[in-house]
């Protein structure tokens, strides 16, 4: 069994792309979302992370993928304070 390495995400993005217009499972999106993080693709990780948010507002890691976005792109004001979001379910 492969591990999971670096290495395989951009194959696993290029793979994913076409399959997720359609599809409205956050999950994939927040997988993606971190998947272009750690390629230091953060506007495309903000793209998938506001989809994420977009489908499940209460979900935290919807959140959290976007304040991550905006960690890597220096957009610390962009960031919102635990405050300003939506009461959150408990992480899953």
């Amino acid at each position: 069994m492969p591990t999971c390495s670096k290495e395989y995400f951009p194959a696993s993005i290029l793979v994913s792309v076409p399959g997720l217009s359609a599809c409205s499972n956050e999950v994939y999106y927040s997988n993606r979302a971190a998947a272009y993080t750690a390629l230091k693709q953060y506007r495309w990780a903000m793209r998938d992370a506001k989809k994420v948010i977009a489908l499940k507002p209460k979900w935290v890691k919807g959140w959290a993928r976007l304040g991550a976005a905006h960690m890597g792109l220096d957009e610390f004001s962009e960031v919102q304070p635990h405050t300003a979001l939506p009461q959150l379910g408990p992480v899953q």
